[in-house]
């Protein structure tokens, strides 16, 4: 079925997702599956064009079954790969904190036994080496389906590098209390975020802008308007952190990280979303408004009515009873 799937066209999105998520998941070789990821990255490339260039597009090179009907499985298909990777990496990020926390404790417990301790602080870096490497992998991931002219599942890919962000600035802050020296893998996720990443973010965020109002909702352009602040926010603060951590283990990591292009443009859709929110809520007022009054005019119209009926016409009874 998969043999057949490489090589010709599959039509049903459910069954393109399910190849890609059994050629990423099936290998237990993450470089394996990183090496697929990157593959269909780039059939999506050669299909729609690369945002940064003009490209035509072409045959699809590695899998037939990405074509126009099923690219946005693929893509969902990859995000929640890249998701689940980086939840793994926050989670175990937030064991080595918590490790840190009681540290002081497990020293005075061990400080008897010099070994011990060494061991523990070494145990501690291979985790957190093994971190910066599945880092730079999604790193790579991402960067690549940034720069792909397909508008499918944009804000999965903005959450994405907002935690992106998140978990490099964190992995920043643990080796400056610990103060441990950059190793060469951190230091090969800083060059990676640094000249890949980071300098496609804002390239990303305009051509969406420029992208929006052609196909979108306004619910999605305000969901995604909320986004794009606290990306610009954590990539902010990774820079911040890592280069605070370039000064205190006096380390050249900012070699890798270019100045971005002017933060202070608008988000594109927000200020009109919000306008438009006010003129409804204002009409929807008034509106109210009218039916608070219209139901007033009613009522007393039903209470003069009433008591017109109550009185009723004089009868003869009525006037011998005066």
């Amino acid at each position: 079925m998969f043999e057949t799937g490489t090589e010709k066209d599959v039509t049903y999105a459910s069954l393109a997702r399910g190849m890609m998520d059994y050629l990423v998941e099936v290998s237990n070789d993450p470089k394996e599956s990183l090496h697929t990821i990157l593959e269909a990255s780039q059939d999506l490339a050669t299909l729609y064009g690369d945002i940064a260039q003009e490209n035509g597009p072409s045959r699809s090179t590695f899998y037939a079954f990405i074509n126009d009907s099923t690219h946005p499985a693929v893509i969902s298909s990859v995000l929640d790969y890249v998701d689940g990777e980086l939840k793994e990496v926050e989670w175990v990020l937030k064991q080595l904190i918590s490790a840190e926390v009681q540290a002081p404790k497990e020293s005075q417990e061990l400080e008897r036994n010099l070994t011990n301790v060494k061991k523990l602080i070494a145990r501690n870096q291979a985790y957190e080496d093994i971190i910066f490497l599945r880092l730079v992998d999604m790193s790579a991931v991402l960067s690549r389906f940034m720069s792909v002219r397909v508008q499918v599942e944009d804000e999965k890919l903005l959450k994405a590098l907002t935690l992106m962000y998140k978990l490099v600035t964190a992995s920043a802050k643990i080796l400056i209390r610990t103060k441990t020296k950059p190793s060469s893998k951190f230091r090969k996720l800083i060059q990676v975020t640094g000249k890949e990443l980071t300098v496609q973010v804002y390239p990303f965020i305009l051509y969406l802008q420029q992208e929006e109002g052609k196909n979108e909702t306004n619910a999605k352009i305000a969901r995604e308007a909320r986004i794009i602040p606290n990306l610009i926010f954590q990539l902010e603060q990774y820079e911040q952190y890592v280069i605070k951590l370039a000064k205190a283990s006096k380390t050249d990591l900012t070699k890798w990280m270019k100045h971005t292009t002017n933060r202070d443009f608008r988000i594109v859709g927000l200020e009109d979303l919000e306008r438009k929110k006010e003129e409804e809520e204002k009409a929807k007022l008034e509106r109210k408004k009218k039916r608070k009054k219209d139901t007033k005019g009613k009522v007393r119209a039903k209470k003069r009515s009433s008591r017109g009926k109550g009185k009723g016409p004089r009868t003869k009874n009525s006037l011998r009873r005066q």
